[in-house]
């Protein structure tokens, strides 16, 4: 059964919760061919992390720390364009192996999504209008595990350049791959546990 902790992200106790788990923001990573060094990280993280403990953290640069105050910026023109109070994402747990933590949740069984992106990327999204294909999976993960009704995705890179609001809906067909690939990735974790752990 989905437990919701109301969690601050990047706590210590929100990276407790997320420890050797999968979460949504690696699900694209899981889909990629296993030779490829974004699979191999995802799966190698909950490896370590289940047979050592402890957290297994990824390198930080400037440009993540410039998308975390970003995402204050896309928080509060989300808030203004839409009149929705966006509330704590905290972490969602679907079980012992597969979790995620939202941007942010919406009352009415809803959430939102924000991406800092590079310039070039973010007016092609404005262009074409669609959830880019590098999103895919921890959105449709996302809604997989919480159950919501709809996720709002806002990418942001700037105050002066326009914003575009795009909603998604649960998916049947996507979520029926999911378990398919996340069931596949919990029994090479298994499998490789037996294997590596001392």
């Amino acid at each position: 059964m989905m437990k919701f902790y109301d969690v601050t992200q990047n706590s210590d106790e929100w990276n407790e919760l997320r420890l050797g788990k999968f979460t949504a923001s690696t699900f694209n990573d899981l889909f990629m061919m296993p030779d490829k060094i974004g699979y191999q990280r995802a799966i190698g993280k909950v490896i370590y992390e289940r047979i050592t403990g402890e957290p297994y953290s990824f390198y930080s640069n400037k440009r993540m720390d410039d998308g975390h105050e970003l995402e204050n910026l896309a928080r509060n023109e989300y808030e203004i364009q839409t009149f929705n109070k966006v509330l704590n994402g905290g972490f969602y747990e679907l079980n012992e192996w597969i979790g995620c933590s939202p941007d942010g949740r919406v009352e009415l069984n809803g959430g939102v999504e924000f991406k800092s992106r590079d310039p070039h990327i973010y007016f092609e999204y404005l262009d074409k209008g669609i959830l880019p294909s590098s999103n895919i999976w921890q959105v449709y993960g996302q809604l997989y595990i919480t159950g919501w009704d709809w996720i709002d995705y806002m990418p942001y890179c700037h105050p002066n350049l326009k914003t575009k609001i795009i909603r998604i809906y649960p998916n049947e067909e996507k979520f029926k791959m999911l378990e398919i690939k996340l069931d596949e990735s919990i029994k090479i974790v298994k499998s490789r546990i037996k294997k590596y752990k001392v």
